[in-house]
């Protein structure tokens, strides 16, 4: 505000107020530059940092199935007659299966890529998630051949207003991660149920567990991975999942041996009625993106399925072989 006579901006007093005035201000915005300059570098070091942890992981993953391939390629290539038969397929199920894997690791980082920088868009429908575990079940039944599968889900149970390729990749992690870290013969249960106003999904084991030293919000951590080197993308892509649905999933040690994931997700009201034969949670081929659709009708009945679906117990924690 300027005084009633100009004349007075030219007196000392007032000169010294404008003077001290432009300082601060001067002073202030400076301050404000370098507090943006250090958030700037901050960001700029921690996104240099997790660069360079992904590649030394990245490279370590990829070193031994890249090793495994080229060595059961060469083996082919070198005695591709001179090999038995049970040999040879011996070999090719090598390149198979590290092929595979390589496939899951990169898939991985960039789902991580995608979901971290908001690319990833939610394209949610009405889903049943008995199917969602059936087909993913389905996907995954070579994987988890050395473990023994019950699925437990209520024939009453709501559908869910979500997007099914997410939730059905986030239920395909726990299962990668369960397979990869308990022994063979491992028990391992899927079951649901509403609490409240969440739908609750759960994969419990009655494995090794979880290690005691890390805290359990650490294992959805970047390049956090059973104590060892390596990616470790899975269970940080499950969380950013939930998160994106507005839920939330955690891991715990059951009492009685074993780990326990809950998938915790909010209702989102009354869901339409689907006739049973239409329903499904996995129409692909109607988001454009190519893939094929899996109905009920498709999912084959397999051995390592112990249980059909019906109601689980009372108590989560009490596994149920």
């Amino acid at each position: 505000m300027l005084p009633a006579s100009p004349r007075r901006i030219l007196l000392p007093e007032q000169a010294h107020l404008l003077v001290t005035f432009a300082a601060q201000l001067a002073l202030a915005l400076e301050r404000a530059l370098l507090a943006a300059r250090a958030e700037q570098a901050q960001r700029e070091a921690g996104a240099e940092s997790t660069r360079n942890a992904l590649l030394a992981a990245i490279s370590h993953d990829m070193r031994t199935p890249l090793a495994v391939i080229e060595g059961s390629a060469s083996s082919l290539q070198e005695g591709a007659t001179a090999l038995a038969p049970a040999e040879r397929t011996r070999l090719a199920a090598a390149i198979v299966t590290q092929s595979r894997h390589l496939t899951r690791l990169i898939g991985n980082v960039l789902d991580m890529v995608r979901l971290e920088g908001g690319a990833l868009q939610l394209r949610r429908e009405w889903t049943s998630v008995a199917e969602v575990v059936e087909s993913t079940v389905r996907l995954l039944q070579q994987r988890l051949a050395q473990q023994t599968l019950a699925i437990r889900i209520p024939d009453d149970l709501p559908l869910l207003y979500a997007d099914p390729v997410l939730l059905a990749q986030l239920l395909a992690n726990l299962l990668e991660n369960v397979a990869q870290y308990t022994p063979a013969g491992t028990h391992v249960e899927i079951n649901a149920e509403v609490i409240g106003d969440e739908l609750e999904l759960r994969v419990v084991d009655d494995g090794p567990g979880l290690a005691a030293e890390v805290a359990p919000e650490q294992w959805f951590e970047k390049f956090r991975r059973g104590g060892r080197a390596g990616v470790g993308l899975g269970l940080a892509i499950c969380r950013a999942i939930a998160h994106a649905h507005g839920g939330r999933i955690r891991a715990e040690n059951i009492p009685a041996g074993g780990a326990m994931f809950v998938l915790s997700l909010p209702l989102s009201g009354p869901a339409p009625t689907i006739d049973s034969e239409e329903a499904t949670t996995m129409r692909r081929d109607d988001r454009g993106d190519g893939q094929p659709t899996v109905r009920t009708a498709d999912l084959p009945t397999t051995s390592f399925v112990a249980a059909a679906i019906t109601t689980p117990a009372t108590d989560p924690t009490a596994f149920r072989p």
